[in-house]
């Protein structure tokens, strides 16, 4: 960790009686920024010309008497200065984590820390807490230089941190996060044939990076696969899904029994979602297997719908009746 060795800078000190008269009188009454306004007994501010913090001194020569709007946009702009130099230290020497066995750079100016152990710090209050889930820099390409050799057939898991979100291992390459298992099945099997194919994994698992267990596959396969392994989420409960298969296949079936706002109600879904369901644009897969999609069956009981002169309208729901209606010059309907 390297250190600061400038010196200190020193501690502001006011201006004596005298001092104070000979700036007035220097200044002839008018602010010293040179904007020539007059100066008011209740304004006036002690100014350093150069800022204590760029190393600047008490004396008189450094000294003036400034307007207090004056006084704030130097302040203003000295502070900027002076943020702006310590990025520009740092980021010209850069400083060590403190941490023993961490080696990562530091992004804090002050706390010194790097950007894992900074978070740590902030989520438990200590830079230590939370267990061990940081990974010292070369572990990842070590393992994954590993798993290139590796001869038998077993699974070979994922031993540090993965995407939660999708649950796969994650790596950095070039200050850029890459998928592991589609980096080792490239250099494993070389550049796939086409982009749009993805690294499937024979044994269902998205953790293991056995070369032995990676392919170039297309999408479908890839989801084929996931069947046959027993790890797709198709019509399983889970965090983001609400309807299984067995619910899907129940709501086609209400097609035309029962209004689609209800059988939202019921399941705790938007009418949209509803409707998608029963036209086929959503949930098809469900009661078909791995075949192809089945068609949406008819209305079963089709007499039961309403005719667009037997439904109800809006005024007759209101109470009342289309007679005593009558419509206006401007188009509107309104009660007789």
């Amino acid at each position: 960790m390297t250190t600061n060795t400038l010196p200190k800078p020193e501690k502001r000190k006011p201006l004596t009686r005298v001092q104070f008269a000979t700036l007035i009188l220097a200044q002839d009454g008018r602010c010293g920024c040179g904007c020539g306004k007059k100066l008011q007994a209740d304004r006036i501010i002690d100014e350093h010309l150069v800022a204590l913090d760029f190393l600047g001194s008490n004396s008189l020569d450094n000294r003036s008497l400034w307007d207090r709007d004056c006084s704030k946009a130097k302040t203003a702009r000295d502070l900027s200065a002076a943020a702006k130099g310590k990025r520009i230290r740092h980021r010209h020497s850069p400083q060590i984590c403190p941490i023993e066995e961490c080696g990562r750079p530091s992004v804090a100016i002050k706390g010194g820390l790097c950007q894992a152990h900074t978070m740590r710090k902030w989520r438990h209050g200590d830079p230590l807490g939370g267990g061990p889930h940081i990974t010292a820099p070369g572990l990842k390409m070590k393992f994954i230089e590993e798993a290139l050799e590796c001869q038998h057939n077993d699974c070979l898991e994922w031993e540090y941190p993965y995407n939660t979100s999708t649950g796969y291992p994650e790596i950095s390459i070039d200050d850029a996060t890459a998928s592991a298992h589609r980096y080792v099945c490239r250099k494993a099997h070389g550049e796939p044939a086409d982009e749009k194919l993805v690294a499937a994994h024979n044994c269902g698992n998205r953790r293991c990076l056995n070369p032995n267990h990676l392919r170039w596959a297309p999408h479908a396969e890839n989801e084929a696969d996931k069947i046959l392994h027993g790890t797709s989420r198709k019509g399983k409960p889970g965090r983001m899904i609400k309807l299984t298969e067995e619910d899907l296949i129940t709501i086609r079936e209400l097609r035309g029994v029962k209004p689609q706002h209800e059988i939202a109600k019921d399941y705790g879904v938007h009418q949209v979602t509803i409707s998608e369901i029963q036209t086929g644009k959503y949930g098809a897969w469900a009661g078909t297997g791995t075949g192809p999609k089945k068609a949406i069956p008819s209305r079963p009981f089709p007499e039961m719908r309403l005719s667009r002169s037997e439904a109800p309208s809006k005024w007759q729901s209101a109470g009342f009746r289309k007679s005593a209606m009558k419509r206006t010059v401007s188009g509107k309907v309104v009660p007789r």
